[in-house]
C-alpha cells in the first residue's frame, strides 16, 4: 500500500487579501491540507491567516524581484504538482521557459475573460502562451470563456476538468464587524452587501443606487486587492447621498466577512465580468438571498440579471428583500464535493490515465 502523500506546490496566495483566489485555495488547503502536502507561494505580501499548509513562502513586493523570486523557488521545488493560480493567462507566459523536471503542472485561471486577454496580446507573447499550454498536464476550466480559451491554446479535452472553484464555507455564525455595522443593522429595515476589488468591472454603481434610492435600506461594501482605483472609490463615495447608511470594509478576514454575510438580507453581486462568484454560493449557502449578473455560470438559486440594465437589477433585489422569509438553497456542498473528486483524482491518477492524457499531446 502506497502511504505517500503528494505534495502541491501552490502559486498564488492564501487570506489575506480575502479575495476568490486567496479564499478558494485557503479552502482548499484547509479542506484537504491532511492528505497532501501543500506548500504555498504566496504574490501577496502581508500578514496570513493559520492554514494547514506544509509551507508558506511570501513573495517581495518588488515586480521584478517577484518574478525572479517565484522562478527560482518554482526551479528547485522537488515534489510532484506545481497548480499555477492567477486571474490572467497573460502570467502564464514565463511557464514557457520553466523546466518540468518529472512533476506535473496544474492551471486554474480565475477570471472569466480570458479569450480577450489572449487575443489582446502581441503575436510573440501568444506563441509563448501557446508553447507554455503544451506543458500543463491539468486545466480546472471554471466557464464556457476558459473552454474556449483551452481550446485556442491547443489544450484537448482529456487535460480539461470542468469544475467550480466553489469549496464549502467553515462553519458560519452570525456577527457584526464593528459597532457600526451594528447601528446600521438596528437602523435599517434591510442590509445588503456586495465584495470585490476596487474596480469599474464590480458595478458598485448599481449598489450605491439602489441603497439611495430605498430610504429603508443600507450597504456594507467590502474591498480587497492590492491594486485600488482610487478614483473610482472617490466616485462611488461621491454618490452615497446618505453616507450614514454606508459602510465600506478594507482587507477583512474571511471568517468576518461571512459572519456579516450571515447577517445580511441580500448579497448583490452585478459584476461585468466574472468566472463564479465564490460569494454568491457562500451566500446562498447561508440562507441568504444573491441576485448576480448573467455573465456566466452561478451557483443554484441565484437570481439572475443584466449588469447593463439597472431597472432589471432593481426588481430582482426588491422581490428578494420583500420575501416573508429567506429560503436556503445550498448548492456548495455538491460543488465542493465535485471539485474535490476531481481534485484528488488528478493528484493520484491510475497509469492509464497518465498515459491519456500525454498521448492528447
Amino acid at each position: 500500500m502506497n502511504n505517500h502523500k503528494p505534495s502541491v506546490l501552490l502559486i498564488g496566495g492564501l487570506p489575506r487579501p480575502s479575495g476568490g483566489v486567496t479564499v478558494f485555495l485557503g479552502r482548499l488547503v484547509n479542506q484537504i491540507g491532511n492528505e497532501v502536502n501543500f506548500h504555498v507561494l504566496d504574490i501577496h505580501a502581508g500578514e496570513k491567516e493559520p492554514t494547514l499548509a506544509k509551507s508558506l513562502k511570501v513573495a517581495p513586493r518588488h515586480r521584478l524581484f517577484k518574478q525572479l523570486w517565484l522562478v527560482w523557488h518554482i526551479c528547485v521545488f522537488r515534489g510532484d504538482i506545481v497548480h499555477f493560480n492567477y486571474s490572467g493567462c497573460h502570467a502564464l507566459v514565463a511557464l514557457a521557459v520553466l523546466p518540468k523536471l518529472g512533476r506535473q503542472f496544474f492551471l486554474t485561471l480565475h477570471n472569466g475573460s480570458q479569450l480577450s486577454i489572449h487575443r489582446a496580446l502581441g503575436t510573440f507573447a501568444r506563441r509563448l502562451l501557446s508553447k507554455a499550454a503544451s506543458k500543463i498536464d491539468c486545466v480546472f476550466s471554471l466557464c464556457d470563456d476558459h473552454v474556449s480559451l483551452y481550446r485556442e491554446l491547443g489544450i484537448g479535452e482529456a487535460r480539461i476538468v470542468h469544475t467550480k472553484s466553489q469549496i464549502a464555507a467553515p462553519n458560519v455564525a452570525p456577527g457584526f464587524v464593528d459597532d457600526r455595522h451594528a447601528r446600521i443593522r438596528v437602523r435599517h429595515r434591510y442590509v445588503v452587501v456586495s465584495s470585490g476589488h476596487v474596480s469599474r468591472s464590480y458595478n458598485f454603481e448599481f449598489i450605491v443606487r439602489f441603497v439611495n434610492e430605498n430610504p429603508d435600506c443600507a450597504g456594507l461594501l467590502f474591498f480587497y486587492g492590492e491594486h485600488m482605483d482610487q478614483a473610482y472609490l472617490s466616485k462611488l463615495q461621491q454618490q452615497m447621498t446618505d453616507p450614514e447608511r454606508f459602510a465600506i470594509y478594507f482587507h477583512q478576514t474571511e471568517a468576518v466577512f461571512l459572519a456579516a454575510l450571515a447577517t445580511a438580507d441580500a448579497y448583490l453581486r452585478p459584476t461585468h465580468i466574472d468566472s463564479w462568484g465564490i460569494a454568491v454560493a457562500d451566500a446562498i449557502s447561508l440562507g441568504v438571498p444573491a441576485i448576480a449578473s448573467n455573465v456566466c455560470e452561478r451557483a443554484t438559486g441565484a437570481k439572475i440579471v443584466n449588469p447593463l440594465c439597472y431597472a432589471e437589477f432593481d426588481s430582482a433585489v426588491r422581490s428578494s428583500l420583500l420575501r416573508s422569509e429567506a429560503t436556503h438553497q445550498s448548492s456548495s456542498n455538491s460543488e465542493s464535493e465535485k471539485f474535490f473528486l476531481a481534485y484528488t483524482k488528478r493528484i493520484r491518477p491510475h497509469k492509464s490515465e497518465i498515459f491519456n492524457v500525454h498521448r492528447d499531446r
